[in-house]
């Protein structure tokens, strides 16, 4: 299987639990294997007015041991509080840094669950 037909899985896959979240739109950059460039990516979100932009993407590695997840975040906040915020919330997704404790716990479960 390729990078782009696992995730393209995963998307629509994805796509399908969201679109069960009452008031959520989802909307796919593609639903085939053509490749999409990341500006008409962006181009798209923003003509939507997307409140969210995932880009899903696999990664590979010669040791079959290998786990785990990268996140990547752009953060457009537009004042000192938002971007405040913003921080308080990317340091959540490293349990040891400051996260509240309920916080912590909730993400301890996600990791063992998944």
């Amino acid at each position: 299987m390729t990078e782009a037909a696992l995730v393209l899985d995963v998307s629509l896959r994805l796509e399908k639990l969201l679109a069960k979240l009452p008031g959520t739109d989802v909307i796919l950059t593609r639903r085939t294997d053509d490749f999409v460039a990341l500006q008409e990516r962006t181009a798209i979100a923003n003509r939507e007015g997307a409140d969210l932009f995932l880009s899903i993407h696999a990664n590979a590695s010669p040791n079959a041991l290998t786990r785990g997840v990268e996140t990547y975040f752009l953060n457009f906040a537009t004042t000192g509080s938002a971007a405040a915020v913003a921080a308080r919330e990317k340091r959540c997704l490293r349990p040891a840094d400051g996260c509240p404790a309920r916080l912590r716990e909730s993400h301890r479960s996600q990791q063992q669950a998944g």
